[in-house]
């Protein structure tokens, strides 16, 4: 998947999970064979699932002899969330640092590189954008997106090995303080017409925040307390898994 993963396709992966693991404790070749996916994709989700305190972890044993089996299930909570709490929430997700949705790999290029070096960059890491510094310090000095690569080299007709990164890049880059918060964030984006800005500790560059790992974080977590709220029973939550329309039949993730 890319370095930004598509928040929709991502959410209903893991809201099946959810439904499935309210159903009975399944292990990971269960749940990959359950929904037709590869057991490393699940693996992945099993994490973040874990990590926010979805779903728990736990042995079952086959008997006296061999290793138990790792298996997993929804953590149940009671559906007594009060509207006033659901607002508390949703104005306290826009409160947090930056730093609680960032992620903190970064990717630059040098401003006398071509614009075919960078884009092999951003195809082998699946990103939408890089950042470009000072082949001398290494400082920032500005950022390439692939709207700028189609709007100024492709629709320009013009050979990506022939045009530098310096050419088209945009400069300033705007930035933002990790600590600052997540609404903060989306007011500067809305301000300058961006979806992205470069995080910082200080001076020193962190990361890339965008709309999208905004939007990823908001579903997700969103979707989880929505989960936990419902008081299905059992029978009905499979029964709406094996119905739901999202389920794959043969497609591998």
């Amino acid at each position: 998947m890319s370095e930004v993963e598509d928040a929709t396709s991502t959410s209903k992966t893991r809201r099946l999970m959810l439904h499935l693991l309210s159903t009975q404790a399944m292990g990971v070749k269960e749940i990959a064979k359950k929904l037709s996916m590869e057991p490393i994709a699940i693996r992945h989700h099993i994490r973040v699932l874990k990590s926010s305190g979805a779903i728990e972890e736990w042995e079952h044993k086959r008997g006296k002899v061999g290793r138990p089996v790792i298996k997993y299930r929804a953590v149940q909570v009671p559906a007594n969330q009060t509207i006033a709490s659901e607002a508390h929430w949703f104005y306290s997700f826009f409160q947090r640092p930056l730093s609680t949705v960032l992620r903190r790999r970064l990717f630059t290029v040098g401003k006398e590189a071509t614009i075919l070096d960078a884009a092999e960059i951003m195809r082998d890491n699946g990103i939408g954008s890089i950042i470009v510094t000072n082949d001398v310090n290494n400082e920032v000095v500005g950022i390439v997106t692939e709207k700028d690569m189609v709007n100024k080299v492709v629709a320009r007709n013009l050979l990506p090995l022939d045009v530098k990164v310096e050419r088209i890049m945009t400069s300033p880059v705007i930035t933002i303080q990790e600590t600052a918060e997540i609404a903060e964030a989306l007011e500067s984006m809305a301000k300058y017409r961006i979806r992205r800005l470069l995080v910082l500790r200080d001076k020193e560059p962190l990361g890339l925040i965008t709309q999208e790992n905004i939007i990823d974080a908001f579903v997700l977590e969103g979707g989880i307390r929505a989960f936990k709220e419902r008081s299905m029973s059992p029978r009905t939550k499979l029964s709406q898994v094996e119905q739901s329309s999202f389920m794959p039949e043969t497609s591998k993730e």
